[in-house]
This record gives structure tokens, C-alpha cells and sequence, in this order.
């Protein structure tokens, strides 16, 4: 039942309007304010700065379709880059591996996957899938993942919108290179932080950084003054008070200097000032970040469900193999085979209900993350409409992992009864 999993997103998406500031130096001296849509804007999961994914005990059916998942938002960050997905909305990637005596072999097809998409899927994949070479002569084992990214649903940046959203944009295809200012996320996800920043006309750099409250909605004063010179400000921090941590000031700190070594595509044709609120989810944290919006909390959630599905099928794989030793060890010893004492098989049934505990362990967590988010989105859904379909979906998922924890249960309560047996 592991060999091919599909993985969409249960994503709640928004997009709306953001005003941007275009400051000229007229001779009334007041910026010049245009509405423009402000796209491009879209969370990061600082997941994918850490080390790869931990390596399966063997490699099975069932370990290579966990680790195709585990590589899921590595997969995904290929995709917001515009350059990896075509024309179409909708971008599915299909991975094929094969594992033999020589390693693992990944093919990466799909629909509305550019070659540049390909090649970065398969560096993705090369980075983070680490799966074990089978014994020599052992038959291939194998494993299909599919990930679906939806434009505008999932993170994504399209260029061509308008020059604050390529600037916007910018900012967030840079973000995989910052992880330095991610390091100490380990067992968190950052807070959501605000910036408002400057490009002068005529220049591909950001001059100034002002950070603010998440709530405020108005551009910093000092960055709507006219300053003819173009001299680059500071970036100025936070505003002191009880609700910025020194996590979140280190954060910004951090942000700021990578904002202003920042090189946009494209220079604007008039000063720029316009807000970019940094959105954190971590897929390997239980706790999403402190101030996080229920949207991003729901897509927290969502990261943090597949991981623990990619836990579950290598949990899976790992019991399946305990098994398969305990029953060959099982049936050499009935034949008599001197090399196998009953000490081994004893002690391999111990093995056997140790997997099996571990296996049920991993689906009561994934219980535990659907139950959240099937609770996060009722809640929102008694709110607003328009996660109605979001809290009834999150409820299937829910039901299914359910029906699959009581099989799981079946098979770890048959485990310890065998093992019983044993004298």
C-alpha cells in the first residue's frame, strides 16, 4: 500500500491588495501614493536548511516512498521559482526510484514541469533521499511519490505582475540562501516579521529596511521622505517593547543585511516602498510560530502532516523487515539449522513488537496533527465560508489515518501475542 502515495496540499490560499508607496520628488515634496496588487508574498520552511533527512534502516517498498515523502519540501521550494513550472496552474511531480545493489535511481517526470524544474527536483533529491544499497543479487525494491504544487496556493513567485511584486518576489526566491539567519530554528518556527523596504528608482538594490509591528498596515514616515541623493539608510530594528523576543530581534537583525545585499531583477521605474511580511513554518517542529496567523498555522499543520506520513511508511518499513527476519529465522530453526539458536528467534520476536510499537507510535502522531488540523479548520470554518470545504476535507484525511492506525494496532497487538507463545 506504500508503493505509490499522492501528496497535495490542503493549503488555504489568499491574495489581496497591498498599498505601495511610489515616492517622486516633486516640487510639493509628498510621495505620490498608487494601489497596486502585491503578489509573490508566500511562507518559508526553514525545513529545508537543515541536514537531510534521517537514512531508513533498509531499504524497502515501503522506506523509499517515507523518503520520496520526507523530500517533499525540498520538491516544493524547486517549484516556486518560476522558472521550474510552464504555463499551467497546476505543477505535478512524479518520482520513480528504483533501489538495487548499486543504490538508489530516481526518475522525475510529471506535467508542467519545465527542465530546469527536472534538474532541480533531481539535485533535490540527490541532497536529501538517502536510502541504502540492497545486498548484491537482491531483487530491486521500489516506491512512487507524486507532490502537486498549485500556483498561488502553494509558495510561489511569477514575474511580470508589476514592479512591486518582482521586487516582492525577489525577496522571497532569495530566501533559501538566508538559512544563516535561520539556525537557530531548530525546534521552532521563526516569527512572523514585517519589513517595509526602499528601492530607489533606477537601482537594483533595496537603500533602506524598517521592521514594524506584523498589524501595521501604514509605510514608516522616514521612508517616504524624498531623499534626492539615493545614500542608503540604516535598517532600522524593531520597536522596543514586551512583544519582540530576542529571537525575533536577532531575526531581524539578521534579515535586514541580507535585504540591503540584495540584487533585484530588474530596476524600478520610480521609488519604491512597500511592506513584505516574513511568514515561517518548520515541517519538522510540532508548534507552528508564535504569532502566527490561523492560515499559517493550517499550513504549518499541512508541512508537518507529511512529514510524519513520510515517518509512518519508513516506521512501516522497518517493522516489515523485523518481520521477514523473524520468520526466516523461524523457519531455519525448525529445520534445524544449527547456526540458529532459539535465543535468536526469542529475540528477534522482541525486535519484531519493538517496530511494531515504534510503527503505531509514528501514526498516533500523524492522528495527532490531522485531529489539530481538523480542529483549526472547524474553528475557522464557524468564521468564515470559505473554510468550509478545507475543514471537511482535513476530516477525511482524518478518517482514513484512523482506519490505518487500527490495522496498524491489529498488526501490533498479533506481534505481542506471538511473541508470547514463545517459551
Amino acid at each position: 500500500m506504500h508503493r505509490r502515495i499522492l501528496f497535495t496540499l490542503l493549503l488555504v490560499g489568499a491574495a489581496g491588495c497591498a498599498t505601495t508607496q511610489a515616492v517622486t520628488d516633486t516640487e510639493a515634496g509628498g510621495p505620490q501614493q498608487t494601489r497596486e496588487r502585491l503578489i509573490n508574498r508566500s511562507e518559508f520552511n526553514v525545513a529545508t536548511c537543515e541536514a537531510a533527512p534521517s537514512e531508513p534502516i533498509v531499504s524497502s517498498d515501503a522506506t523509499v516512498v517515507g523518503a520520496l515523502v520526507a523530500s517533499r519540501p525540498f520538491v516544493l521550494e524547486c517549484l516556486v521559482d518560476p522558472k521550474t513550472r510552464g504555463a499551467e496552474k497546476e505543477t505535478t511531480v512524479v518520482i520513480d526510484t528504483t533501489v538495487t545493489d548499486a543504490g538508489a535511481q530516481h526518475q522525475v517526470t510529471g506535467t508542467n514541469l519545465t527542465p530546469e524544474g527536472t534538474r532541480c527536483v533531481e539535485a533535490a533529491l540527490a541532497r536529501t533521499v538517502k536510502l541504502p544499497a540492497l545486498e548484491k543479487g537482491a531483487e530491486p525494491v521500489k516506491g512512487q511519490a507524486q507532490v502537486v504544487h498549485v500556483a498561488n496556493v502553494s509558495p510561489t513567485v511569477t514575474w511580470g505582475n508589476n514592479e512591486a511584486s518582482d521586487i516582492v518576489g525577489a525577496i522571497r526566491l532569495a530566501q533559501p540562501t538566508w538559512c544563516d539567519c535561520y539556525a537557530g530554528f531548530t525546534q521552532t518556527a521563526p516569527h512572523t516579521v514585517k519589513a517595509w523596504v526602499k528601492a530607489l528608482k533606477g537601482t537594483t538594490s533595496i537603500s533602506e529596511v524598517v521592521w514594524t509591528p506584523v498589524t501595521e498596515t501604514k509605510p514608516p514616515a522616514q521612508l517616504l521622505e524624498s531623499k534626492k541623493n539615493g545614500t542608503p539608510g540604516a535598517a532600522a530594528a524593531p520597536p522596543a517593547g514586551p512583544t519582540v523576543s530576542p529571537e525575533e530581534k536577532r531575526l531581524t537583525e539578521c534579515l535586514s543585511g541580507k535585504l540591503q545585499q540584495l540584487q533585484l531583477t530588474a530596476a524600478p521605474t520610480q521609488d519604491r516602498v512597500l511592506p513584505y511580511t516574513f511568514e515561517f513554518v518548520n515541517s519538522r517542529v510540532a508548534g507552528a510560530a508564535p504569532n502566527a496567523t490561523p492560515e499559517l498555522a493550517f499550513r504549518h499543520l499541512d508541512a508537518l502532516r507529511a512529514s510524519e506520513q513520510a515517518q509512518s511508511a519508513m516506521a512501516s518499513g522497518d517493522w516489515t523487515a523485523s518481520l521477514s527476519r523473524f520468520n526466516d529465522l523461524a523457519v531455519r530453526y525448525n529445520k534445524r539449522d544449527k547456526k540458529v539458536a532459539y535465543k535468536q528467534v526469542k529475540d528477534q520476536c522482541a525486535t519484531r513488537v519493538k517496530a511494531s510499537n515504534a510503527w503505531l507510535a509514528q501514526v498516533d502522531e500523524q492522528v495527532d496533527v490531522e485531529k489539530r488540523m481538523v480542529a483549526l479548520a472547524q474553528e475557522q470554518a464557524a468564521k468564515a465560508e470559505g473554510w468550509t470545504e478545507v475543514a471537511a476535507k482535513t476530516s477525511e484525511e482524518l478518517a482514513k489515518t484512523e482506519a490505518a492506525r487500527k490495522e496498524v494496532l491489529k498488526l501490533r497487538d498479533d506481534d505481542v501475542a506471538a511473541c508470547k507463545k514463545l517459551p
